[in-house]
């Protein structure tokens, strides 16, 4: 996972980006993996989001991407379930399909790629949904009344 934002947002404590540990099952995993941020601004624009990538082992023993995606957090205070659709590229060719059923040859985003940057990372990309990662935050804005900020 990784925290992004534009240049008037910044980290005052906790990590911006981090993995969590491995789970094991066919259907449902639960990493309870707890994070922790602080973070300011100095305007409203560019609202942090949150990038997700999960990465599976086939039933051949590779390790692959299983999907990428992308959320905005909420601007509202309290309590809140955020579901993140994830998708994969796939191949143009029926080839390209069965390169990745046998050989492990899958196509993944370059490292650095950026999920939410001018638009979705998915364009021009022909992509497949895959699973839904399923956040629960807790939201506290501090001062945003004081400064007559409505973020509503």
């Amino acid at each position: 996972w990784k925290l992004t934002h534009s240049p008037s947002w910044v980290v005052i404590s906790g990590a911006s980006q981090g993995e969590t540990y491995l789970s094991h099952s066919n259907e449902f995993c639960v990493w309870n993996h707890p994070v922790e941020l602080h973070v300011a601004c100095r305007q409203l624009e560019g609202w942090p989001r949150i990038e997700v990538e999960v990465r599976g082992i086939d039933h051949h023993g590779r390790h692959q991407v299983v999907g990428y995606g992308m959320t905005h957090l909420p601007s509202r205070p309290g309590s809140h379930v955020v579901t993140i659709p994830t998708w994969r590229p796939v191949g143009a060719t029926f080839f390209d399909r069965l390169r990745r059923i046998f050989i492990g040859a899958a196509p993944e985003l370059l490292p650095n790629s950026k999920l939410g940057e001018h638009g979705s990372a998915r364009f021009g990309l022909r992509t497949e949904d895959t699973a839904r990662v399923e956040l629960h935050l807790d939201v506290v804005l501090q001062y945003f009344e004081h400064h007559n900020l409505d973020v509503g």
